[in-house]
């Protein structure tokens, strides 16, 4: 019986060609998009899903505006992350990134420019997942001048070398110990690193010696671990308050400044 439908089915196929090949040729374009499509949403749903706790992860984020205009800000200022840790019982645990947008690095004869080149709090290795190939992350960002970085760049510069213990020099002045070597942050991450280096030196490298305190700089993204009993909504009513206290002497007379949290 099925072999006299195939039958069937093909010589009308071979009669009418034209229709066939439209028909065939629509059907398959449509499962195909329809495939992408879904690859698509799936790769886009996946980012920071590989986090522990990555449901209870917000990055604070800051809105300034006045009479004339409005601005929206993914930096916020400067010593925030510690002032969440220590006021707010929520806060389980608070880490500031800041990315430098071209640094020199020289190491074992080599010099290049590298665009991905962050300071971080030492709590960053517990809040996020990075896979340690060498090194230990309690301990990776422990020291002043300690730095971390990825396996595509410790090849870059060292080769077959053991990178741990060298010293790689920033911007021709600051020179910063091989703590750790991880792996190449995947492609669904909203930030990809390459170098990972305490925030001890922050003053030096972006030399201001008080610029990481400075309520009125803004050069950190700045990220929460909230307890599992807290919700973001229930701390965002803590926010306006905060702000008044902290940031009000910074801020011009007409300026207003809000913070929100991102998952």
């Amino acid at each position: 019986m099925f072999k006299n439908y195939f039958k069937i089915a093909l010589r009308n196929l071979l009669k009418q060609k034209a229709y066939s090949f439209i028909s065939i040729a629509g059907l398959a374009v449509g499962m195909a998009c329809c495939i992408l499509i879904l690859l698509f949403v799936r790769h886009e749903l996946s980012f920071d899903n590989y986090h522990p706790n990555a449901d209870r992860i917000y990055r604070v984020v800051g809105e300034s505006s006045n009479p004339y205009e409005t601005f929206q800000r993914a930096y916020t200022p400067n010593p925030l992350g510690p002032a969440l840790k220590s006021e707010f019982p929520e806060v389980l645990e608070a880490v500031r990134l800041s990315k430098l947008s071209s640094a020199l690095i020289e190491a074992n004869g080599k010099r290049f420019y590298e665009n991905r080149f962050y300071l971080a709090d030492s709590a960053v290795f517990g809040l996020f997942a990075f896979d340690f190939v060498q090194g230990e992350s309690q301990r990776a960002l422990a020291t002043p001048n300690s730095l971390v970085l990825t396996e595509s760049m410790a090849k870059k510069y060292f080769g077959e070398v053991d990178p741990l213990q060298q010293t790689i020099r920033f911007d021709n002045r600051l020179d910063f110990l091989v703590t750790g070597v991880i792996r190449d942050h995947p492609k669904n991450s909203h930030f990809h690193v390459d170098f990972i280096a305490s925030t001890a030196h922050t003053g030096e490298v972006w030399r201001m010696p008080d610029w990481a305190t400075r309520w009125g700089r803004s050069g950190f993204y700045t990220y929460v671990l909230l307890s599992e009993k807290s919700t973001p909504e229930d701390l965002q009513r803590k926010f306006p308050a905060f702000v008044e206290q902290n940031l009000r002497h910074s801020l011009d007379d007409d300026e207003m400044y809000t913070l929100s949290m991102q998952p």
